[in-house]
């Protein structure tokens, strides 16, 4: 039986902070299936590059941090495939952060300037790159995926009076990802994260 890459993903989970109190939503599977992509392209204008998990450098992607305020966005990949998450400010359309995540392992991105955001993703193996007039490309060149979210994160600090205290809310998010092969068919169900199928020149727009 051929196998199958299978796609889960879980809710993203909000969190907001209200002096030593923490507020957690439920959490919801869903798993949909998705064949293996047999493409067949010339990777030889590619560069390897050496990454592990954490930020990305891509000559592009400037990297927006705010210190200023403790948001954050953890990404658990529990995939059998790696994964490059770009965080797009929805403002501007412009890829705030770009972090490398080895299967099975998670990364937090930090400090997430306010804003509204849509994350790109790319699964697959062995990434590589090519610069074309500084625009930095990136690709998995075996057993690719892309897709992005149709959900929106709110990473807005917001306040409210409570009582005689104003009360600040922080927002942190967490979102667990991954792609899998296995050889049996896969449930289906829903789940309040959504994605689209994105080609790789979408992924890097």
């Amino acid at each position: 039986m051929k196998a199958k890459l299978f796609f889960l993903t879980l809710l993203i989970v909000s969190i907001s902070f209200n002096g030593q109190q923490k507020k957690k939503a439920a959490v919801k599977k869903s798993i949909s299936t998705k064949t293996i992509p047999k493409l067949v392209q010339n990777y030889d204008d590619y560069e390897n590059v050496y990454v592990t998990t954490g930020d990305l450098g891509c000559s592009n992607v400037i990297p927006r941090y705010d210190y200023t305020i403790d948001t954050g966005l953890l990404v658990k990949n529990h995939g059998d495939l790696d994964l490059v998450i770009k965080l797009i400010n929805l403002e501007d359309n412009i890829a705030s952060r770009m972090v490398y995540i080895e299967k099975n392992s998670s990364y937090e991105i930090k400090n997430i300037p306010q804003g509204r955001y849509v994350m790109k993703e790319a699964h697959g193996e062995i990434w590589k790159q090519k610069n074309i007039d500084g625009k930095c490309l990136g690709v998995f060149t075996q057993n690719p995926n892309y897709r992005q979210s149709k959900n929106v994160a709110d990473f807005f600090v917001t306040k409210r009076i409570e009582g005689n205290s104003e009360v600040t809310s922080i927002p942190s998010y967490e979102l667990e990802l991954g792609m899998r092969f296995i050889k049996t068919p896969g449930q289906k169900s829903i789940s309040t994260y959504h994605t689209n199928s994105i080609s790789s020149s979408e992924f890097n727009k």
